[in-house]
Parts: C-alpha cells; structure tokens; sequence
C-alpha cells in the first residue's frame, strides 16, 4: 500500500489527479477549468499531507509558489500570442501575477528564517498571497480558452 503520510512524486502526483477528477466529476464535467481544478487539487492534498509535520504550511506555500512560478512562465507565452486589447489586459494581471510571487518568496524567505517563531500573522499573510496568486492563475487560465 502506498504511504499516504509522506507519498513519492509519483504517488503525490496520482494523488492530486484523483483529487481534481472527483471536482470535475462533481460538477458533471461540464463548465470549469482542468488546471484550476489541478491547482485546487493540489492545494487539498498538500494541506492534507502537510498538515501533520509543524512545517506543514511552509511546504504548502513552497508548493504554491513553485506551482505558481510555473504558471507564470506558461502565462508570458500565451500572452505574447494573443490580441492587443486581450493582450494588454493579460499583461497587467501577469505582471500581478509576478508581483505576488516575488512577495510571497520574499515572505517565505522570512519565514524560514524565523523558523519555529513565525508569528500566526505573518503565516496569514504568506497564506493570503498564496491564496490571491491561485485566484489570479485561476482568472488568467480562464482567459485562455
């Protein structure tokens, strides 16, 4: 049986496809966006997987910010082929989008250093712009279709 408590990547990867298939089917396979589905998902599993461990929550925002950054570079292509109206638009939330993960590295970056003395409002914080950054992925895919 494939250990739940600290998964491979493979299993973490398998994991988190099941997760977004069972969202999709909930909602009968209709409507909605793969890789919103996927980022949500993924942020289900991490806080499952990380919420034993007391550095659960910074592994979770880590993941954010990878998965985020990762997003970003595929958003900068699609804008480059896309209308100027459109364009100038995506642009704008891109350049959020860059904004809000150089915040959140630079909030982790703190984090870590203050390790177990993290305040709970500080992690808030991290936690808010790792939430406004999905928000924003989520929009922008959206756009893309």
């Amino acid at each position: 049986m494939a250990n739940t408590q600290n998964p491979d990547a493979t299993q973490r990867r398998r994991m988190i496809a099941e997760a977004a298939y069972y969202r999709a089917k909930a909602r009968g396979f209709t409507g909605g966006d793969p890789a919103a589905d996927w980022l949500a998902a993924e942020r289900e599993i991490e806080r499952q997987l990380n919420g034993h461990g007391a550095d659960g929550w910074l592994k979770t925002l880590e993941n954010q910010l990878s998965t985020g950054k990762e997003r970003l570079t595929a958003m900068k292509s699609t804008v480059a082929g896309k209308r100027k109206a459109i364009k100038a638009e995506l642009k704008k939330d891109v350049e959020k989008l860059d904004d809000k993960l150089d915040s959140l590295e630079k909030k982790l970056e703190a984090l870590k250093e203050r390790g177990e003395k993290a305040t709970k409002k500080a992690r808030q914080q991290a936690e808010k712009v790792a939430e406004e950054i999905s928000e924003l992925v989520q929009r922008l895919a959206s756009r893309r279709k």
